[in-house]
């Protein structure tokens, strides 16, 4: 595995086999290390990539997995074109009060390059998939449902299913939701 360094090429970036599978953002105690080590060594044809500043460390036994890349912070300019190279998004949580009440920045960016996302079943999670009208995406209880989602998800190309997820990104977007934030404030009684 590599671990955390400096800003990583593009041409760098492509020599990381496929299928890529990633997860962007911080490591932190909300993180299930075990999820994610069981996912990784289940999953050893699969390359899974891990971005972000780290506030603590990435267990050794993880960082220690030939299909494990932890390459640390990237830029916030570099990290759509990164993503757009990616084949899947996992947003690795425990299931607790704190993260039920949580909707990660990582989510839209996911979405805005269209990936397929496997997360727990949280409840803004559950949320998005609901505001959407159809499965964005793939909620899941347990590593080995997520071992399972993954390996669906990567082979599939669907090209309409990118375009939805890229549209619901949109929506989240400020210039579209502060007019209904907005309208909102205005009409509420006083």
């Amino acid at each position: 595995a590599t671990h955390p360094s400096t800003p990583v090429s593009l041409g760098t970036w492509l020599k990381i086999p496929r299928p890529r599978i990633v997860y962007s953002g911080s490591w932190h105690q909300w993180i299930d290390r075990d999820w994610l080590l069981t996912v990784a060594r289940a999953l050893p044809r699969m390359s899974f990539i891990l971005l972000g500043p780290w506030s603590t460390e990435i267990p050794a036994d993880l960082a220690a997995l030939p299909n494990v890349y932890a390459l640390g912070q990237q830029s916030h300019e570099d990290l759509p074109v990164l993503l757009a190279h990616c084949d899947l998004g996992v947003i690795p949580y425990h299931v607790c009060a704190y993260t039920h009440s949580s909707y990660p920045a990582k989510l839209n960016e996911y979405l805005a390059v269209g990936l397929p996302i496997v997360a727990p079943s949280l409840y803004e999670f559950q949320y998005v998939n609901e505001e959407a009208g159809r499965k964005l995406l793939s909620l899941v209880r347990s590593a080995e449902q997520a071992i399972h989602a993954i390996q669906y998800l990567v082979p599939q190309k669907n090209r309409t299913l990118r375009i939805q997820r890229q549209n619901f990104a949109k929506q989240s977007d400020w210039r579209h939701a502060w007019p209904i934030i907005e309208e909102a404030i205005t009409c509420s009684p006083s």
